[in-house]
């Protein structure tokens, strides 16, 4: 199909043909319109209808409209994409892989993990720890452990615990960033799995550090300061693990307004 001003290699007599090609196929458009809307978004008169088309059709009702042919968009692929893309498609993509996840039956999700795990960066040699495949396991496995804990066995819990602790803690760790965003996402579920205190302390000082030297690329300080706040929370619904977590869990919640401006109480003074 073509015109004066557009042209695609896809052509079909029906639009629903074009989302029953295959999962890359679909995930490649998808991403492509999810990306586009967020940035019309941008446009404050466009931003509500914007969102409300990704969430409302693109994200979880086109699979319905489609019907039995769909292709669903493959979320290894969208994955992918987060990781090598510009921001706007990143967030597109972890917008649809989000919701791909969600989609999954319990034994696609299996599936999933049983494919990736073994590529977790705990599990590698040093020289592998930051590959693209490392990261892209921690990153598919992470999320997934995220959203559907409950079906996955102890030992992958653990190895995904440990890798998300072994970037986190990772100075010079590329994907410091995604370790610090799965510890907002999971961390009542990694806390049972790896040394929950220094898995804090290490957000609580990514989240207060302004020395020039810690700036990075990656802005992990905002991503900390959330992910800090994040965990206080979750610890509502989880057993005690020690006395001085208690201590240092109130600290923060009491310095609350500080992990947001990410100025320390000494700096108020």
């Amino acid at each position: 199909m073509s015109s004066a001003h557009a042209a695609t290699i896809y052509h079909h007599d029906h639009p629903v043909y074009a989302w029953s090609m295959s999962a890359k196929v679909s995930a490649d458009r998808v991403l492509a319109i999810v990306s586009v809307l967020r940035t019309l978004s941008l446009a404050e008169e466009l931003s509500h209808d914007c969102q409300t088309v990704i969430t409302s059709f693109y994200a979880t009702s086109l699979a319905h409209v489609v019907g039995a042919s769909y292709q669903a968009p493959d979320v290894a692929y969208l994955a992918t994409q987060w990781f090598d893309s510009s921001n706007d498609v990143r967030q597109a993509a972890k917008t649809l892989f989000d919701a791909g996840i969600v989609r999954l039956s319990d034994e696609e999700s299996i599936t999933l993990v049983d494919a990736w795990q073994h590529h977790l960066p705990c599990l590698q040699p040093s020289m592998e720890k930051e590959s693209a495949k490392s990261s892209l396991a921690l990153f598919i496995c992470g999320y997934m452990a995220a959203e559907k804990y409950s079906l996955l066995s102890t030992s992958s819990l653990i190895d995904i615990s440990k890798s998300i602790a072994l970037y986190l803690h990772d100075e010079s760790s590329a994907h410091r960033g995604l370790a610090i965003d799965l510890c907002a996402r999971g961390f009542q579920i990694w806390q049972h799995y790896v040394d929950a205190m220094a898995m804090l302390r290490a957000l609580y000082t990514l989240a207060t550090n302004t020395r020039k030297e810690t700036i990075s690329a990656q802005n992990i300080g905002p991503q900390a300061r959330l992910a800090v706040l994040a965990s206080c929370a979750s610890l509502h619904d989880v057993p005690p693990f020690t006395v001085e977590a208690h201590r240092f869990i109130s600290a923060n919640l009491v310095l609350g307004r500080d992990l947001f401006t990410g100025t320390s109480g000494q700096q108020r003074y």
